[in-house]
C-alpha cells in the first residue's frame, strides 16, 4: 500500500508534505485509538502497527485521484475493477461496522471473562479521517499520472 499510493502521492506532494501526511496519520490514528480505548490502568493495552498511516495514505489518495481504477482481489481470488472513491467508501463503512461489532464484542468479553484479541478499528478511522482532511485542506489533485513501475532496480 505504501509503495502503490506513496509512489503516486510523494511526487505530487513533495517529501515534506508526504512525511507530514504519513506521520500525521500515525499520530491522528493513535490519538483516535487512545480516545476510545477505555483501558483500565491495571490492564494496559498496546497499540502496534502502521495501519492508521496506511489508511491516511489511502484516503488521501481518494481525494488526490478519486476516479482512478484499481483491480482488487475479492476474497483474494476474484479480480474486480473499482474506483478509488468506491473502494474508500466501502472500506470506511466496513470499518464502522467492525468498530460497532468491537464495542459489542468487548462488552460481551468483559461480561463473560473470555480472552480478548483486538483490532484497533478506531485507529484505522482516525488515520482515514486525517488523510482525507489534510488532502482536502492542501487541495492537491492529480494532474499528472505517475506511472507505477516495479522492477528489481527499485528494490
Amino acid at each position: 500500500m505504501v509503495l502503490f499510493f506513496g509512489r503516486q502521492l510523494e511526487p505530487a506532494l513533495g517529501p515534506v508534505r508526504f512525511l507530514v501526511l504519513y506521520l500525521g496519520g500515525v499520530l491522528a490514528s493513535a490519538l483516535a485509538w487512545l480516545y476510545t480505548a477505555h483501558m483500565p490502568p491495571e490492564d494496559p493495552t498496546l497499540l502496534l502497527g502502521a495501519s492508521g498511516a496506511i489508511f491516511a495514505l489511502l484516503f488521501a489518495y481518494a481525494v488526490f485521484d478519486p476516479k482512478r481504477s484499481l483491480i482488487v482481489l475479492l476474497f483474494f481470488i476474484i479480480p474486480i475493477k473499482v474506483s478509488v472513491r468506491t473502494l474508500t467508501i466501502f472500506v470506511f463503512i466496513t470499518e464502522i461496522i467492525f468498530l460497532r461489532y468491537d464495542f459489542v464484542s468487548n462488552f460481551m468479553q468483559t461480561l463473560f471473562q473470555t480472552p480478548d484479541i483486538q483490532v484497533a478499528h478506531m485507529d484505522h478511522l482516525g488515520g482515514a479521517v486525517f488523510g482525507f482532511l489534510i488532502m482536502t485542506l492542501w487541495r492537491v489533485r492529480a494532474t499528472t499520472v505517475y506511472p507505477i513501475v516495479i522492477s528489481d532496480s527499485n528494490l
